[in-house]
């Protein structure tokens, strides 16, 4: 049994739309810093599979490294939580003030 709940990852979805479900999985936990050969073993699959998804995500993107890859992908996850952590300490200030 994986400890790991795919299911939880579906919101993310709408950040890596060019890909499909096994790569925006793959990509979310690559992006996050999970090994190749952990996020195999967490999904049951073959190292080959996961690095095969990668490389493919990787062209429908045009970049020209999976290391590219990463950045991109860190900067679609965690582009929205700092507009989000921008947004509060805006209003946080502003009710500093009152």
């Amino acid at each position: 049994m994986s400890v790991f709940y795919f299911n939880k990852l579906k919101q993310f979805s709408q950040l890596f739309p060019e890909f499909t479900q096994t790569q925006q999985e793959n990509v979310f936990l690559f992006a996050i810093g999970i090994p190749i050969s952990n996020i195999a073993d967490v999904r049951h699959v073959y190292i080959r599979s996961v690095q095969a998804s990668l490389i493919e995500a990787q062209h429908r993107l045009e970049l020209g490294s999976i290391s590219s890859l990463r950045a991109v992908a860190q900067m679609r996850l965690f582009l929205p939580l700092l507009r989000l952590a921008f947004y509060f300490c805006n209003e946080k200030s502003d009710f500093d003030e009152v």
